[in-house]
């Protein structure tokens, strides 16, 4: 077969995923090509030429804690804020026994005794 029914890893090197530039091919892993890449933050990786053009891989891992460590910041920053402050009692009106006086007026019965 040739290379136009896809039997062949494409040539990747130079190109850029991410925070990724392959820069040499690596030994095959598991029947797939591997690629040597050089990271923005100085590191280098071999990942999956699949993983790469798809998009699944962006980086040595640097990004994935890039963006665990400003999750955790705004976690405790939420945190150290504390809930918000109610005040009063939730869910109950202020002054209960008024309002059960108003209804008891409202539906016929005397103020005071309910039982009349």
């Amino acid at each position: 077969m040739s290379a136009e029914h896809g039997n062949r890893a494409k040539n990747l090197v130079g190109k850029r995923y991410g925070r990724l530039v392959v820069t040499a091919r690596a030994a095959n892993a598991n029947g797939k090509s591997q690629w040597r890449c050089l990271c923005d933050c100085g590191s280098s990786a071999v990942r999956s030429g699949n993983l790469l053009t798809r998009g699944d891989v962006l980086s040595c891992g640097c990004l994935h804690k890039e963006r665990a460590s400003a999750n955790m910041t705004q976690l405790h920053a939420a945190k150290r804020a504390g809930p918000p402050k109610q005040y009063g009692r939730p869910g109950r009106p202020k002054n209960v026994t008024k309002d059960a006086t108003a209804l008891a007026v409202a539906f016929g019965y005397p103020r005071g005794d309910k039982n009349a």
